[in-house]
């Protein structure tokens, strides 16, 4: 089932990924900022752990759908789908804490709001 941009579930699907985000250990609150503009849901995640990125993508997966192209597991990975319009985007950047200098990593996901439901309903099945 696709979320279309004005569907009123809309907020209350992104305050629901934002809680499974939350308490599946991806991440903490303070570090989570989504944003919905237009088509598209920004998840942002500050002092992200490469291992916990990784967790968040493995469970988003589900390896019976990698044959189908048009599939959410394809359409997360760029390049799968033959870099069409509506693609998952990633951004990461790494910085250092201020105080003790370890490295910390910034994420930025830009997933296609048609996507929001099945990113959901995955997390919440496997939460």
């Amino acid at each position: 089932m696709e979320t279309s941009p004005d569907d009123p579930l809309v907020p209350l699907l992104i305050d629901e990924l934002r809680e499974l985000l939350i308490s599946s250990g991806i991440t903490h609150g303070v570090n989570l900022r989504l944003v919905h503009a237009d088509d598209r849901v920004l998840i942002h995640i500050m002092a992200v752990s490469i291992g916990n990125l990784g967790m968040l993508l493995s469970t988003l997966t589900d390896q019976a759908e990698l044959g189908d192209l048009t599939s959410l597991s394809c359409r997360i990975t760029p390049g799968d789908a033959g870099g069409g319009p509506g693609q998952w985007q990633y951004e990461l950047n790494a910085g250092r804490y201020p105080g003790d200098k370890a490295i910390v990593f910034s994420s930025k996901i830009r997933l296609p709001i048609t996507d929001l439901t099945e990113v959901a309903r995955r997390l919440r099945e496997r939460h």
